[in-house]
């Protein structure tokens, strides 16, 4: 566990040892954190709300109050068998889109 800023060889070592991110926000456009966290194979943990429905399946979130998430994560921390797999992300990485973005570059060079 970190608090704050972290130098970026010791943020990258926190990714990489984290088994489940999870967020509570109520703002949130993006969250960029839990994707990055995700890429590097932790499992996430979001609630059902905000763009967290658009990126990731409901094996994923929970229905965002306290008591969803204590009882998923303490199902997946007390019975392993019960998390889902590690979230594939390729579709969120450059190869996925790079034709889409030559192909909107074209039509409307």
């Amino acid at each position: 566990m970190a608090w704050g800023p972290q130098p970026e060889e010791a943020y990258r070592a926190l990714l990489d040892s984290a088994g489940i991110v999870v967020s509570t926000t109520w703002h949130e456009f993006q969250g960029l954190a839990i994707m990055e966290a995700t890429q590097r194979g932790a499992l996430p943990l979001v609630p059902d709300r905000l763009c967290f429905p658009a990126l990731y399946p409901p094996a994923y979130r929970y229905d965002g109050t306290r008591q969803g998430l204590y009882d998923r994560l303490t199902a997946w921390l007390t019975d392993p068998a019960s998390r889902p797999e590690t979230l594939d992300t390729s579709a969120w990485e450059w190869p996925a889109w790079r034709r889409a973005y030559r192909q909107l570059l074209m039509d409307s060079a």
